[in-house]
């Protein structure tokens, strides 16, 4: 059974007294009864404004003054609305002060665990009568009226049956609902509801209190006595309110011998060798016997019996015994880890470990290794442990040998190389098997190649070159710290573009400049001046070689051929600001008319835009030949160029004659090495630029916006249907064609 402390007053129950007793307040107004499930300790109630975890309300039925100083205060729950049960930890009372409105008044808590109150299962009424005395520092001023809707206690049927009985008495009725009038009450001389018999007569009391004959006698008064008939109503009235009277008394008895909740476990335990014994919630050795499995050692479950004393039964209105699991928990143990880290020595080893402990784990999987790597080690823990994830299963522990450190030697730290000995080689040696690799710092004065133990340097130009040897990681073996080997080259100057045009010239005039140079080279020139309604203005940009004597037997050998342009080493065509326009003002356009008639040799390109109708010495006005730099011009050689110079869509092997340029597009068949819209008769007098061969690739940017990709001019006449077509590449460096009349990109080629 529940068991309650004393009802402690907070402190703001302790100020509304003062307030009583000082004459600022006056009644003193008991609200409600607050039931919660927190947990409280004694010592904490006096400091409480308010109360946690409040499950249920319920309002005050009955104020009485026990004393000068106490009223008891009553009041009563039920689990009719409730669907989640808890335990009833914490009663507070409630009062109204008339500064701060409802406040927390005193308050007591639960002692024995024991009393808990169910959720209504649609079958048994659960409910909790209680009484809470409590000072009031001066009964006289509380006021004793209370809430009608509260749920009546036993108190309240207590009084009601006293009224029942005072109203039996009063119409003398027995127990059974018989009987009238008691016939001395009406033979009074006060009389009975107005009514008396005297002087042999029955007589009714006036407006004015005073007695007046109402005619009768004896007999009639006698009559009415004996009639069981008289005043039905107040006797059915009574004999209701007995019963409802009756059947509450009954309920409420029911409730109070009911053990409401089974006990259960009271917090955890843990393994921890000994023997342990749980404590218990709702518990109550008043109420119930514990006996099965009270105790136990090992980590697991347990069974122990709870057994109603005489006179008890359950919530569910059984009475046998009931059984209750409760456990031991594991203890938990950590994962071990390796501990130091054992280096590869070509001899098996074993790893040491952090937190194994074999009495709590059982080690398995590879617990021994010889080559430098990760092995799997497995941990179990035992029956009472378990991991701190609350698993049991083995975990898979990886653990390592280390490489052991590596070595690198070469048996040269210096290399010179000149016109009579171009190549060189160096030998590494290193311990273990990790690869070698080696990296020239200025491949274009000196590269590098690997084979095996080897390292071959080869000279490409004059200067000065560092060798950076590497080993990397091996089987068992870390990777060794770099070696070098300096390398002096005395050549030529081999870096283009610190060679001057006239030098580049010399060379090509040699036949040498393969010697010195690679296709894809740049060497950086500088565009000023107005080209077609375009102005450059100190336009940096890098032409880069794209064939050595390229197709020389037609061409003319001793050339070393360039394409513009490539900026930051990206390429890029030459844009005006009408890029992919028609119209009057679009420049970098093939014809002004939308029509290839006349081919390459008869284009407005050519002739205006490039500025082959003019000489590099007196190249023709807002042209590209005037734009470049004189050094540049200068040097220019003719090229002979194939191309159809017809147009009109004609496929005659007749229309492909030659042009002499200084500058130049390239043709569908030297960027492509294949034909798709060219007359197929050009590919036999030309041949695809090894730069493209290579598989360079195709794409050009705008070279006022590197960032975005633009389709360029290429000089073959489109040869089908679409006579007003010139061959192009497109922005993904397909082979494309489009009207004459379009500004485009241009890339133009020339050879020194």
């Amino acid at each position: 059974m529940a068991e309650f402390s004393k009802l402690v007053l907070t402190r703001k129950g302790q100020a509304l007294i003062a307030k009583m007793l000082a004459g600022t307040a006056t009644d003193r107004d008991f609200t409600k009864v607050a039931a919660s499930d927190a947990e409280y300790q004694v010592e904490e109630l006096e400091g409480l404004d308010s109360l946690n975890g409040i499950m249920q309300e319920a309002e005050v039925s009955r104020v009485t003054r026990t004393n000068e100083v106490a009223v008891k205060v009553e009041t009563a729950f039920s689990n009719m609305k409730l669907t989640v049960g808890y335990h009833m930890r914490v009663l507070g009372l409630y009062a109204l002060d008339p500064d701060d409105g409802e406040i927390l008044y005193a308050a007591c808590v639960e002692l024995s665990g024991n009393c808990y109150m169910p959720p209504y299962n649609g079958i048994t009424v659960s409910g909790a009568y209680i009484q809470l005395v409590t000072t009031v520092g001066n009964a006289d001023n509380v006021s004793l009226e209370v809430n009608p809707a509260a749920i009546a206690t036993i108190g309240d049927i207590q009084y009601l049956q006293e009224q029942i009985s005072e109203i039996q008495t009063f119409i003398g009725m027995d127990e059974g609902g018989a009987g009238g009038h008691i016939s001395a009450s009406v033979s009074d001389p006060a009389g009975v509801h107005g009514l008396r018999f005297s002087n042999d007569e029955l007589q009714v009391k006036d407006g004015e209190g005073k007695w007046k004959s109402a005619g009768g006698g004896a007999s009639a008064v006698s009559a009415h006595n004996e009639d069981a008939t008289a005043h039905a109503d107040i006797r059915q009235a009574v004999k209701n309110a007995q019963d409802a009277a009756d059947k509450a008394v009954e309920a409420i008895s029911k409730i109070a011998y009911t053990v409401d909740v089974v006990p259960t476990q009271n917090g955890s335990l843990t393994y921890t060798g000994g023997v342990l014994t749980p404590t218990w919630n709702s518990f109550n050795p008043a109420t119930l016997e514990i006996s099965g499995q009270t105790s136990g050692t090992d980590a697991g479950t347990y069974n122990a019996i709870f057994t109603l004393k005489e006179g008890y039964t359950w919530a569910d209105g059984s009475k046998d015994p009931k059984t209750v699991s409760w456990t031991i928990g594991r203890a938990t143990v950590a994962v071990p880890t390796q501990s130091g880290n054992p280096a590869y020595t070509g001899q098996a080893q074993s790893p040491t470990w952090s937190g194994y402990d074999a009495a709590k784990l059982t080690i398995g999987g590879t617990t021994t290794g010889t080559n430098a790597g990760t092995y799997p080690a497995t941990f179990a823990p035992g029956p009472n442990y378990q991991w701190p994830d609350g698993s049991t299963t083995a975990k898979t522990v990886n653990w390592t040998i280390s490489k052991a450190a590596g070595s690198l030697t070469l048996n040269k730290t210096s290399l010179t190389l000149n016109a009579a000995t171009l190549s060189g080689t160096i030998t590494a040696t290193r311990a273990g098997n990790g690869g070698i690799s080696a990296v020239s710092s200025a491949p274009s004065i000196a590269t590098v190649s690997v084979s095996g133990n080897n390292i071959t340097v080869t000279g490409k130009a004059a200067g000065s070159a560092t060798i950076t040897v590497s080993v990397g990681e091996g089987s068992n073996h870390a990777a060794p710290a770099n070696k070098t080997c300096s390398v002096t080259v005395t050549l030529p100057t081999k870096t283009l573009n610190s060679n001057s045009w006239a030098t580049v010239k010399e060379a090509s005039d040699a036949g040498t400049g393969a010697n010195y140079w690679a296709v894809g080279d740049t060497k950086s020139i500088t565009l000023n001046g107005a080209v077609q309604g375009f102005t450059f203005s100190n336009v940096t940009v890098n032409a880069f070689i794209i064939g050595f004597n390229h197709n020389a037997t037609r061409e003319g050998g001793n050339r070393i051929h360039f394409l513009i342009g490539k900026i930051s080493g990206k390429d890029v065509a030459l844009c005006d600001s009408k890029y992919h326009n028609s119209g009057s003002d679009a420049g970098f356009r093939m014809n002004q008319s939308n029509s290839n008639a006349g081919g390459w040799n008869g284009s407005y390109m050519r002739k205006t835009v490039l500025g082959n109708s003019g000489s590099p010495a007196n190249p023709p006005a807002n042209s590209l030949m005037a734009a470049l730099p004189a050094d540049l011009r200068n040097n220019l050689k003719t090229t002979t160029k194939y191309t159809d110079n017809t147009g009109n869509a004609q496929n005659n092997a007749s229309s492909v004659t030659a042009t002499t340029d200084y500058l130049f597009l390239l043709a569908e068949f030297e960027v492509f090495g294949s034909r798709s819209y060219a007359n197929s008769a050009e590919q036999n007098y030309q041949k695809q630029y090894d730069y493209f061969k290579a598989g360079n690739s195709r794409i050009a940017y705008n070279h006022t916006n590197t960032g975005s990709a633009v389709w360029w001019w290429c000089r073959s006449p489109n040869y089908g249907t679409d006579f007003n077509y010139f061959h192009c590449v497109w922005t993904d460096g397909g082979a494309g064609a489009y009207n004459a009349d379009y500004s485009a990109g241009v890339r133009p080629g020339f050879s020194v």
